[in-house]
């Protein structure tokens, strides 16, 4: 049997087309590239399960009685493990370019009177018991229209955050890019850092999936 072991640096390797049967395939397929080809039968078979539906539409049902008429902008925002990684966040370099980059889409893309940024902190490494939602209720911006989502299982709030009209992605997360990608509203609105204000992103146009939009901010050059 064969091995095969992926470019890392989240880029699509050309000889990935030429593997043979029988081999065995090892490492981070960190790209769209791998599976453009089925990417119609891999969205329409990631189904959540039934139970999951119904408590993420709950809960949205909940969020627009108290913000009628207000589309939903999903934030996802990955502290956990990040803030401690002296590599990108030396003298809170990470989270300071996290906020200018959450007021830049916020106020750049989105009305303030017509949209409820709903904020969610899942996915992250080391994430129990961090206080990233009281950061967030500390230091994100004083938005009229927010919701915190705090109370729910973190598949719930995938699902919710894949049911938003709109997204801001601010890093490099595997939890904030399936939702977003499994996101089925057709006027939907993605928006990600093009330079990574966290980790490197090396290939953003192989990275980020060609649906999304790449937004370039100086600070995070």
């Amino acid at each position: 049997m064969e091995n095969y072991e992926s470019i890392w640096k989240h880029i699509f390797d050309e000889n990935f087309k030429n593997i043979k049967p029988n081999t065995a395939i090892h490492g981070k397929f960190e790209s769209e590239q791998y599976f453009i080809e089925y990417k119609q039968y891999i969205k329409e078979s990631l189904e959540f399960r039934d139970d999951i539906n119904v408590m993420a539409e709950k809960y949205i049902d909940e969020i627009k009685y108290l913000y009628p008429g207000k589309s939903l902008v999903g934030i996802h925002i990955r502290r956990g493990d990040f803030i401690n990684n002296l590599e990108f966040n030396r003298d809170t370099y990470y989270e300071r370019n996290l906020l200018s980059y959450i007021g830049y889409c916020s106020e750049k893309y989105f009305k303030e009177d017509e949209n409820v940024f709903l904020i969610f902190t899942g996915g992250s490494h080391d994430n129990i018991n961090t206080d990233d939602i009281t950061w967030c209720k500390t230091y994100l911006p004083k938005w009229r229209n927010v919701h915190f989502c705090e109370e729910n299982r973190e598949i719930i709030d995938f699902a919710i955050l894949a049911k938003c009209e709109h997204t801001i992605l601010t890093s490099k997360s595997t939890f904030g890019w399936w939702a977003s990608y499994l996101n089925k509203n057709k006027d939907k609105k993605i928006y990600v850092p093009r330079h990574s204000i966290g980790p490197k992103i090396y290939n953003p146009d192989s990275f980020w999936s060609e649906e999304f939009i790449q937004v370039t901010l100086s600070t995070s050059d």
